[in-house]
């Protein structure tokens, strides 16, 4: 099973902060996950954000991170007293260290164009899967990836929301590599429908991944189900006890 830091090392290090993600580097993780917005200027910038690109700043004030340029942007300080990193200086970190799995929050369809024009400058495309709550992101990246003669094919991670969640058409998403990425807490609050989604995924070929919201602060009472469920990857606030877990259980303790 993979480990995937959330947020960098969201809890050992300011979340999304170039700190987070050399932690997670340091940690030896084999991937790390992260929001991926635009500013005004559509320059790709890596910071936790809800509907619309809500963020809150440190005096306790929120805004839209898109009415802003990156200029602007350099000048704040978010609630965790750290700058906001540009997306290039996430590569330059990570390059060659660690994988990257980049949630696309921002709906502006530019943003793909953005982080593609990036990640092939840096030759860091190899490195990236990519997921969204916007399952239609999806065509629009191979389009975009077809559209430049890049021979690296992208994965999608198909994201869902626990109230109402929008999940992929299973008959039709059938292309291997793509998973289907789970709120805890939708297994946790309706468990048979989950269970059922998650088969249906797998007989489509489709990997299983597991998040936990940041507060979920005893997610390790869900890990052992997780293993008997038979996920592919956890999407983790606690690395250290998450791998350390994985040791006692290699070692049959």
């Amino acid at each position: 099973m993979r480990i995937e830091g959330h947020r960098g090392a969201g809890f050992l290090e300011p979340e999304n902060s170039i700190k987070a993600f050399k932690k997670a580097i340091e940690l030896g993780l084999e991937g790390v996950e992260f929001d991926v917005w635009l500013t005004k200027d559509y320059v790709p910038v890596v910071l936790h954000g809800y509907p619309g690109g809500i963020v809150e700043f440190k005096e306790g004030a929120k805004d839209i991170i898109g009415h802003f340029t990156s200029d602007e942007i350099r000048k704040f300080t978010l609630k965790n007293g750290q700058k906001i990193p540009t997306l290039e200086e996430v590569f330059d970190a990570c390059k060659d260290k660690v994988c990257l799995n980049i949630e696309v929050k921002e709906v502006r369809e530019e943003v793909i164009e953005k982080m593609l024009d990036l990640a092939v400058e840096k030759d860091i495309l190899e490195q990236i899967t990519f997921s969204s709550f916007n399952h239609y992101l999806r065509e629009k990246l191979t389009q975009e990836v077809k559209r430049r003669g890049l021979k690296t094919r992208i994965t999608f991670g198909f994201l869902m929301r626990v109230v109402d969640p929008t999940l992929p058409n299973y008959e039709n998403e059938t292309q291997p590599g793509d998973s289907l990425n789970l709120d805890i807490r939708f297994l946790e609050r309706n468990r048979k429908e989950c269970l059922e989604h998650i088969a249906k995924a797998k007989k489509a070929q489709m990997k299983i991944i597991f998040w936990f919201p940041m507060e979920y602060l005893h997610e390790d009472s869900f890990w052992e189900d997780l293993l008997k469920i038979g996920a592919d990857t956890i999407i983790t606030n606690k690395p250290i006890e998450l791998n350390e877990y994985f040791v006692v259980k290699q070692l049959g303790a």
